[in-house]
């Protein structure tokens, strides 16, 4: 589906709630290089700032579930598995380990 075609199908503001949305969650949907292009391609008579509300109101809804998932699973069975004891292991064996596996383990990481 082409871009045009999206914004003609559901209309700009639900199109780019929708890619705001996908883009709170996944790091390669650029919600602005979206806006850039969206902005760019309504009419000029065209209020463009509803375009920024609906927005922000994709990706608070996204990284709000985000939020609230990992508020969850902190109270899961999963995380009960890891006690004081077991964490003061893990710290320990990290602190052991070579920085710079660690510092490649964190760029990759920061990379994806």
């Amino acid at each position: 589906m082409t871009f045009q075609a999206l914004l003609k199908l559901l209309g700009p503001h639900l199109a780019t709630g929708i890619v705001a949305f996908f883009s709170g969650f996944l790091p390669f949907v650029n919600i602005e290089l979206y806006m850039i292009v969206a902005g760019a391609m309504v009419s000029s008579s065209f209020p463009v700032w509803t375009l920024g509300v609906a927005a922000g109101l994709g990706q608070m809804v996204a990284k709000s579930m985000l939020y609230w998932g990992a508020g969850s699973a902190l109270h899961s069975r999963g995380a009960r598995r890891f006690t004081h004891d077991r964490i003061e292991t893990l710290t320990r064996r990290m602190r052991a380990m070579n920085p710079w596996v660690l510092n490649a383990t964190n760029f990759v990481s920061a990379l994806f």
